[in-house]
């Protein structure tokens, strides 16, 4: 699951300031695609659901590599359900001890009752599977200007302190 996307530079005097700056530019951005990858981290994280906070706090930033042309930031987790989460999932039977953790922990539910509740939910999986809750997706969407504004903001200043642009 990867989202591509890139910033368009209309400004003429940016577009050929950038030209001459070439590759050397990119190392000059990646504290704004940092920027812009913290903020995108904080409202997936906002959109992530919760019970133990685990799935939320998995989610993280990674420092922005160049590798060879392309200046590369990355937000996601190491968690191996995070995919579930983002997409849903088609009817399954889920293993019972994740969710009825969910449920001590969400619900307060403890000893036989908390183990009835995630049976139950087991059962509701079972036949209608769960809904995704696109936290990636409309993360994303919900940021993209300001991390368009942020990119373009910082490749001016990065052309400025390389001696390009005034």
């Amino acid at each position: 699951m990867a989202t591509t996307w890139s910033v368009q530079v209309q400004d003429k005097a940016l577009r050929a300031a950038l030209d001459r700056a070439g590759r050397d530019i990119l190392p000059a951005l990646m504290p704004a695609m940092w920027q812009a990858e913290l903020l995108l981290m904080r409202e997936i994280r906002d959109r992530t659901p919760a019970a133990s906070g685990i799935t939320r706090e998995s989610i993280q930033a990674k420092e922005p590599v160049v590798i060879g042309d392309v200046l590369i930031g990355e937000v996601g987790s190491s968690q191996p359900h995070i995919e579930y989460v983002e997409l849903g999932t088609k009817p399954h039977r889920p293993p019972i001890a994740p969710i009825e953790a969910w449920v001590r922990t969400k619900l307060g539910l403890t000893g036989i009752e908390a183990t009835r509740v995630a049976w139950a939910v087991a059962g509701k999986i079972a036949k209608v599977g769960t809904e995704g809750a696109f936290m990636f997706r409309d993360g994303f969407d919900a940021t993209q200007p300001q991390m368009e504004s942020i990119m373009r903001a910082g490749l001016r200043e990065a052309l400025v302190s390389l001696g390009l642009l005034q």
